[in-house]
């Protein structure tokens, strides 16, 4: 068992890998690096191991240059270090950094062209790497063999070409061609990706709409993160299946799916005479998400306030679902807290300060 996978055991292996390194094993920078790197604080610590693998072992820098981005790539502000250190281990022929480039530019807005040209590299990558394939590495266990590998970056190779091409105006048809193409070599996030890519097609081009709940539904079957929350969003907003989205997301709270809360209480808010359900359902939702990171808290508490507000003798509350919002990052929080602010007596300054914060 390795040093470093025994609970406390990081101190022990980091000593390990310092004594290699004196007694002239420069090897263990690598290996000091990939230690470092998950310990929370030790990423700067982690880059300089790296560095110093790619200047003392240059023979096999091309991993480190790998490794080096994958740990730029989780800090924010670095991404352009990042791409830096995957194009100096792709230029140096480590195949690995064609997929983890085309990933990374296919998630950055406003990258559309380089993504694409980063995406065509890989899988011209894939091919040359297919191509050199012996027969002995095609007589390995699907587990093991390097073709599967190949098929499982293709697949995702295409899924990026979707999700780049998706943002596009006018590609909408090339996108969804990449996601069928993805689909098709057995990458099943790429049916959540089409299914948001339908929907969204859906509020604009009648007849879509069966399509894309089926895609939905194919990859909550498939176990992708995040497609039942999307697939229950979806049928939120059809109209006409109020009453089965309620249905569908109660289950799904009653399943464990935190998510559900937040969609259950906008459907609900949206219904003549259930606001105080709804209210409900959002206060539920903010305690069951507690101490964990949700993209839809700061949202819930903004609509909590908004709800509670439109009960006399409740401004306190409100006010303070309000400044729970703020805290999570819902800047439009501001301008309602503003408002609310703006109707009590004597906290009118108190108003203009959080309206112009707003604005500033």
């Amino acid at each position: 068992m390795a040093l470093a996978s025994i609970p406390g055991g990081e101190a022990d292996a980091a000593t390990f890998y310092h004594d290699r390194i004196k007694a002239g094993d420069t090897s263990a920078y690598h290996d000091l690096g990939n230690l470092l790197k998950n310990q929370p604080g030790r990423e700067a610590d982690a880059e300089s191991a790296y560095r110093d693998s790619i200047k003392f072992v240059p023979a096999s820098c091309s991993i480190a240059y790998w490794s080096l981005g994958t740990l730029l790539q989780r800090q924010e502000g670095r991404e352009r270090d990042a791409e830096e250190a995957y194009r100096e281990a792709k230029d140096r022929g480590l195949f690995l950094a064609h997929l983890s480039l085309a990933e990374m530019l296919a998630r950055q807005r406003g990258r559309e062209q380089s993504a694409e040209q980063a995406v065509s590299e890989a899988i011209e990558a894939i091919n040359a790497q297919r191509a050199q394939l012996t027969p002995e590495e095609g007589r390995k266990s699907p587990a093991q063999s390097a073709e599967t590998y190949l098929d499982h970056a293709y697949a995702e190779a295409l899924r990026y070409r979707g999700i780049v091409r998706a943002r596009q105006p006018g590609l909408e048809s090339a996108a969804e061609a990449a996601f069928r193409d993805a689909i098709a070599v057995g990458d099943g996030e790429a049916r959540h990706h089409m299914a948001i890519l339908l929907a969204n097609q859906s509020a604009n081009q009648s007849g879509r709409e069966k399509e894309a709940e089926q895609a939905f539904r194919d990859a909550a079957e498939a176990g992708v993160p995040g497609a039942t929350a999307n697939l229950l969003r979806f049928l939120a907003g059809q109209p006409g299946r109020e009453a089965e989205a309620e249905q569908a997301l109660r289950k799904a709270i009653d399943g464990g799916l935190k998510d559900a809360y937040f969609t259950l209480g906008l459907l609900l808010a949206e219904r003549p005479g259930r606001a105080r359900e709804a209210e409900q359902a959002l206060t539920e939702g903010i305690s069951a998400a507690a101490g964990e990171t949700y993209e839809w808290l700061g949202k819930a508490y903004d609509w909590l306030g908004y709800l509670i507000e439109q009960q006399p003798g409740r401004e306190q509350e409100a006010e303070s679902a309000y400044r729970s919002a703020i805290d999570a990052g819902v800047s439009d929080a501001r301008m309602r807290l503003g408002s609310l602010l703006e109707g009590q007596s004597g906290r009118e300054k108190e108003s203009d300060g959080v309206i112009v914060e707003h604005v500033g």
